[in-house]
């Protein structure tokens, strides 16, 4: 996604985003849509929407939990959408 700026979107709108038709995850601040991964996703799409509007780098890092490849990052970063809005962002522009 070079050359073009991502947002920064509000944690209360990832939080919201935990359904079959919309489903965000973070990673640190990083946000991903993997919306369309629910589908593909070797664990099944009702795995993933258990961290729906969740930040899954714990579970993500989990082997015991979370059997995955190096690969599982490479693919997330094709979904990556914006950027968590942190405190100071928040106060910047408000």
């Amino acid at each position: 996604m070079p050359g073009r700026p991502l947002p920064t979107i509000l944690s209360s709108d990832v939080a919201s985003r935990n359904t079959e038709k919309s489903c965000y995850v973070t990673m640190g601040t990083k946000v991903y849509d993997i919306t369309l991964f629910l589908d593909t996703h070797p664990g099944g799409g009702d795995l993933i929407l258990e961290y729906g509007g969740k930040d899954v780098t714990e579970i993500m890092g989990d082997e015991i939990s979370h059997a995955y490849s190096e690969s599982a990052y490479e693919y997330l970063q094709d979904y990556l959408i914006g950027f968590m809005a942190t405190e100071p962002v928040i106060k910047t522009v408000a």
